[in-house]
């Protein structure tokens, strides 16, 4: 289409002062009279085979659609805009009796009622752009109070200029936690009782699997886990052609106890029992296991300090050496990907079993 434009544009005998183009709407500014414009229609039409442009004119003060935008030629001279709705258009909205948070419906007309002054040039059109979308809202089930109160929001300065204006506050770490919406009401005992119990949580609603996605499945079989730190050792020296020497097994977690393939896991919850004295942790993880256990293993052997393990070894067993051997077991107790889920879960377990290894308690369930 570029391409055809600059053909057409560089042909043509008289040529627009202005031309731009979004997709397949064209706007363009034409200084030359009616007879010369018509011209120019055909002679873009000429260009290609099969694309034709059709046109409309703003003669004699009529009005021009372009996309949602109605521009009209005043008596003055003056260019007017107002929000412009197809002829066509059903009027579907988002209803207000759809199952979606309330603050979601609000927003959506607000941003309705912005967009109407935006594409607005004076208060006459944009009181006329803004009953259009009284009108859209109402014919979607929106109460006259909501209408009125998305307006008073359209006219207050956005979310992004009210922080611009505002000094920047300290960052603080939330974690976001995923529920299927149910109903505006529990929604509210739900911010409700996350308020009260100052955990740093930020609520969000997703979707949710489909009931395709919960009956198809890709593997025909189950997937055998196996192990792949001893295969990847092997790549790395076959590689780098080094064949000298037994190859080595460095995978901690195995060696721990874990089943064959659980230590590549992501996003879970274990437990972690001393061989020497019996007692245990609980933790949590959103990287393969390997790389959380194999870090307790080194706080352990280096008895690093302000570190769950590190401090035990150091406090009741700190004449016991570690080697490569692992001084704990190791057990999977869940999988959880959602972060929030994962942290609860990770709660409950302590709660349940009462570590003596670990430092915190972990979310206060």
């Amino acid at each position: 289409m570029d391409r055809l434009e600059q053909k057409m544009l560089r042909t043509a005998k008289e040529k627009p002062d202005t031309y731009d183009r979004y997709v397949d709407d064209c706007l363009m500014v034409w200084c030359h009279g009616e007879e010369k414009l018509v011209k120019f229609i055909e002679h873009c039409n000429d260009q290609h085979p099969t694309i034709r442009f059709t046109w409309e004119s703003s003669v004699n003060g009529q009005p021009v659609s372009y996309m949602d935008m109605l521009m009209t030629i005043r008596p003055d001279h003056n260019l007017e805009c107002e929000l412009f709705r197809k002829p066509s258009d059903s009027g579907v909205n988002l209803n207000f009796e759809s199952c979606i948070p309330l603050h979601v419906k609000q927003s959506v007309a607000t941003q309705q009622f912005r967009r109407a002054s935006t594409l607005s040039s004076n208060a006459e059109a944009e009181e006329r752009s803004q009953n259009k979308i009284r009108n859209l809202l109402h014919s979607n089930g929106f109460p006259l109070k909501h209408i009125q109160r998305a307006q008073e929001r359209s006219r207050q300065p956005t979310r992004q200029q009210q922080l611009a204006e505002k000094q920047p506050r300290p960052k603080t770490t939330l974690t976001n936690l995923r529920l299927p919406f149910c109903s505006d009401g529990l929604d509210r005992k739900v911010r409700s009782f996350i308020c009260k119990s100052k955990i740093p949580l930020r609520v969000v609603y997703n979707q949710g699997k489909s009931l395709k996605q919960n009956l198809v499945r890709s593997a025909l079989t189950p997937v055998l886990r196996t192990c792949t730190t001893h295969e990847k050792y092997l790549e790395q020296q076959h590689q780098q052609k080094r064949s000298r020497g037994k190859p080595r097994d460095d995978c901690i977690s195995c060696k721990a106890g874990l089943n064959a393939g659980n230590c590549d896991r992501k996003g879970g919850v274990y437990c972690l029992k001393c061989n020497l004295c019996a007692e245990i942790y609980v933790g949590e993880t959103m990287r393969p296991l390997r790389a959380r256990i194999s870090e307790h293993h080194m706080q352990a052997r280096n008895q690093t300090a302000e570190q769950p393990w590190g401090e035990h070894m150091k406090l009741f067993h700190p004449e016991r050496k570690i080697g490569k051997e692992p001084i704990f077991s190791a057990e999977l107790l869940t999988t959880v990907m959602d972060h929030a889920k994962r942290k609860a879960r990770e709660a409950i377990e302590i709660r349940e079993r009462k570590p003596m290894v670990n430092r915190t308690k972990g979310w206060r369930t």
